[in-house]
């Protein structure tokens, strides 16, 4: 199966749950662990879902834009956390 056609699948699981661990989407698409963890990796890239403490999730069409700007920023300071935009603590420069 090609990656583009797993991940799709995988995606599909995800959006029908609203939320699935690893566990269940191993068992849901029946396929080997490491094979879904870099499918969620890709997906993960391409902005679409976030990993939970417990699983994995869909994102909102709003957090997916704002992972996707934070994601190109040139400015390293920036980043997000639990859907807030956050600047890095330990930046050394001015935030304005």
């Amino acid at each position: 199966m090609r990656e583009e056609d797993l991940d799709w699948d995988v995606y599909h699981i995800i959006v029908m749950n609203g939320h699935v661990t690893m566990d269940e989407l191993l068992e849901l698409s029946n396929q080997p662990g490491d094979v879904i963890g870099d499918s969620v990796a890709r997906l993960e890239r391409r902005c679409l879902v976030a990993r939970t403490g417990t699983g994995v999730r869909v994102l909102s069409v709003q957090e997916s834009i704002a992972r996707c700007q934070l994601q190109h920023c040139m400015d390293d300071r920036l980043f997000m956390e639990h859907g807030v935009i956050k600047v890095r603590p330990e930046s050394k420069r001015d935030p304005r």
